[in-house]
């Protein structure tokens, strides 16, 4: 259900982004941005879970974040006046999950890491806040929409107990609100052309894995178990460049 409702909001979108432009005060925008993740700490859904039981247990997690990515962004949308416009945007981020997880009874570093891809659609307005006529105008903006994260097989290594010693589990997709404010200048090239410059917060939602089999690996040994679902915060902070036709 979730995913039928993705595809037809990524349907409506497109309409939007070909049918916005070509209103009277309406605009098209292509971002391009580099963005740092803050921490985040993977853990159970419900960690008291037992049917599947749950991955790590109460008071066990991995701490780490998703490093750093480059974002694309495509949006249109509508000048409602001389210092408003809103738009409609399509973005895509690729991160890399680097944790470290404190399982009990294991010496050494517990390395976690995964990859994933994180898409957002945001109903997003700018305020010019700048002094009329500037051609450097200030602004602040915000969005709130929904991001669908794909996350591939997560990985647990453990070097102290082997060189080989690893817990894979299952990935999973999932879709759930999102939101992010920022601000920047806004500098008029031509009267047809602009150039945004902005600082951006973004809150992505949860990164999920499913429930299902694990694969455990062993220097002795190699078993798959059933084990219950985790999750993590996705945020990120950083900058980006658009043109605004």
């Amino acid at each position: 259900m979730i995913r039928y409702h993705a595809r037809r909001m990524k349907r409506a979108l497109l309409v939007l982004l070909f049918a916005l432009p070509l209103h009277a005060d309406g605009f098209l925008r292509l971002a391009v941005g580099r963005e740092q993740s803050r921490d985040t700490t993977l853990r159970d859904r419900d960690c008291t879970a037992t049917a599947p039981p749950a991955l790590f247990g109460c008071g066990f997690f991995a701490e780490g974040d998703f490093g750093k990515t480059t974002t694309w962004e495509l949006g249109a949308g509508l000048e409602m006046s001389s210092r408003t416009r809103v738009d409609v945007s399509l973005a895509r981020r690729g991160l890399t999950l680097d944790a470290n997880a404190n399982f009990t009874g294991v010496e050494g570093a517990q390395p976690v890491e995964a990859d994933l891809t994180a898409t957002s659609v945001m109903l997003n307005a700018a305020l010019e806040v700048g002094p009329r006529g500037w051609r450097i105008q200030p602004f602040l903006t915000a969005g709130a929409g929904a991001a669908r994260i794909d996350v591939d097989d997560v990985v647990y290594r453990f070097p102290g107990i082997g060189e080989n010693a690893m817990t894979i589990t299952q990935g999973g997709t999932f879709t759930s609100p999102a939101w992010s404010a920022g601000a920047g200048v806004t500098v008029d090239v031509t009267p047809k052309l602009a150039v945004d410059f902005a600082i951006r917060y973004s809150d992505l939602g949860d990164l999920r894995s499913d429930a299902g089999a694990a694969r455990i690996v062993r220097p002795a040994r190699e078993v798959t178990i059933d084990v219950a679902g985790t999750r993590a915060n996705l945020e990120t902070i950083g900058a980006s460049i658009a043109l605004r036709f």
